[in-house]
């Protein structure tokens, strides 16, 4: 198996948001990580899983969300996005949901336990909950993308592919979606890390996301940021970040030719 960007980029079919631009988001995206050994592929969520479980020295357990079996993830209403070296080896992951709460809002899904479950009752975990306490996230309505998953193999960690594998999915769901927001949860080490402020998301450090008994962190409560942006803010942040990339680029082939 050889990967190669083109397998990735052909696949691409931008039917939402400025074309341009994320014409040349994806290529500059592609091109920066390909400089790295990594080339990107699609996937399907039973790979996701099965990717999770012989990684798990370095990845934690994935979360419900997308789980075939218990959060209803399928290629219908999602997508998975690996990255490989050359040889197909999986380095990096982030996958991302789509949900339609044209009459709904991410606070009633997720202390429903929808945003985790597509059979909440059925599934959840004796004495699991989710609590969001901050009604502004009552406002996250419409069709929304839900990304996570996130994963960077130790090998590949470093040198900027951070960026570029938790920034495709979100870019990619909305070019695809047409999302109202694109948002996700993050975990109080990522925010430390200033996660939220360098990916551009919007967010209220005073208004945690505490979920119960979590398979993710059973017995106890675990503390959530909701992170979340719209198009625009979406559009602002892939049009600095196109810049930066192109201008490594550019810095990398003055270095070839000196």
């Amino acid at each position: 198996m050889f990967l190669n960007s083109k397998d990735f980029l052909d696949r691409i079919t931008i039917e939402h948001g400025p074309r341009d631009l994320l014409t040349r988001y994806f290529l500059a995206t592609a091109e920066a990580a390909a400089s790295r050994d990594i080339h990107f592929d699609f996937g399907t969520f039973d790979e996701l899983m099965e990717v999770n479980q012989a990684n798990s020295d370095s990845w934690s357990p994935i979360t419900t969300t997308f789980r075939p079996c218990l959060g209803g993830a399928s290629e219908d209403n999602g997508i998975v996005i690996f990255g490989r070296r050359p040889s197909g080896q999986v380095v990096s992951c982030q996958a991302a949901r789509l949900y339609d709460w044209q009459n709904s809002n991410f606070k009633t899904e997720a202390e429903a336990l929808r945003l985790f479950y597509a059979e909440p009752e059925a599934a959840k975990e004796l004495g699991e909950s989710c609590d969001v306490p901050s009604t502004e996230a009552e406002k996250l309505s419409g069709r929304i993308s839900y990304c996570g998953g996130l994963w960077i193999h130790p090998s590949a960690r470093g040198n900027g592919a951070l960026q570029l594998v938790s920034t495709l999915a979100r870019v990619t769901s909305y070019a695809f979606w047409g999302s109202d927001y694109i948002t996700t949860l993050s975990t109080p080490p990522n925010m430390k890390k200033d996660f939220a402020k360098r990916n551009g998301f919007y967010f209220n450090p005073t208004s945690p996301v505490i979920m119960r008994n979590s398979p993710s962190l059973p017995g106890a409560d675990l503390n959530m940021t909701l992170l979340y942006k719209t198009p625009d803010q979406m559009m602002q942040y892939v049009f600095t970040m196109t810049q930066n990339l192109a201008a490594q680029v550019d810095r990398a082939v003055e270095e070839r030719r000196a």
